[in-house]
């Protein structure tokens, strides 16, 4: 099973950000795995928000309520 097409274009578009960090194998990872690096690495807040949200930065976040 290998990642899709669409979330190589997303992360590639943004030069593969840091999203996530495993601290059991301590490593942080951009979206597609492409880039990884040992340790906590500055995650981007931004590329995390433009995946998980739907509203503008600060605004109330309704995301994770039923709708």
């Amino acid at each position: 099973m290998g990642v899709a097409p669409q979330t190589v274009a997303w992360c590639t578009a943004r030069e593969h950000p840091y999203l996530t960090y495993n601290p059991w194998l301590k490593r942080s990872y951009c979206r597609c795995g492409s880039r990884q690096a040992d340790g906590e690495q500055p995650l981007d807040r931004a590329a995390q928000h433009a995946l998980f949200h739907d509203h503008l930065p600060g605004a109330v976040c309704g995301c994770y309520l039923p709708r």
